[in-house]
C-alpha cells in the first residue's frame, strides 16, 4: 500500500479512491504463478508466433478470450493473509494465488493415471 500511495501521489492522474481490498488481493495474485494455465497459453502463443514467422500456415485472425471466474474467492471465504503465505513446498506459487484451503482441497482429490491411461488407449 505504501508504494502504491507513493506512486499515486507522484502521478499525473492521480486516483482519488483507492479500494484498498481489491489492491491487496491483485498484488497477492500476481506473487503467484499457475503452472499449467501458463503452460497452455504459451504453447498457444508460440505455435501462432510459429505459424505468423514462417508464413506457412495462416495465424488465427482473432482473440482468445479466458474466463476463470471460479478462482475466485467466494462470499465468506478465510482472507486472512496467513492463507497466502508460503509453505516451503513446490506450491507455493499456486497457495499465493489460490491459498491453502483450496490447495488441501487438491491434494485431497486422487486421479490414477495408469488407470486413466490405460482405459484411454
Amino acid at each position: 500500500m505504501e508504494i502504491f500511495k507513493d506512486l499515486n501521489e507522484k502521478s499525473q492522474n492521480k486516483i482519488d479512491e483507492i479500494d484498498e481490498k481489491l489492491l491487496r488481493e491483485f498484488a497477492s495474485q500476481a506473487t503467484g504463478d499457475v503452472c499449467p494455465m501458463q503452460a497452455v497459453m504459451g504453447s498457444m502463443a508460440a505455435q501462432e508466433a510459429m505459424k505468423a514467422c514462417s508464413g506457412k500456415f495462416m495465424p488465427v485472425m482473432q482473440w482468445m478470450y479466458f474466463d476463470s471466474l471460479e478462482s475466485l474467492k467466494e462470499e465468506g471465504q478465510d482472507e486472512s493473509e496467513d492463507q497466502y503465505q508460503p509453505q516451503n513446498s513446490r506450491y507455493d506459487s499456486q497457495i499465493a494465488v489460490f491459498g491453502k484451503d483450496f490447495q488441501k482441497k487438491t491434494e485431497l482429490k486422487q486421479i490414477f493415471c495408469g488407470w486413466i491411461w490405460s482405459h484411454w488407449m
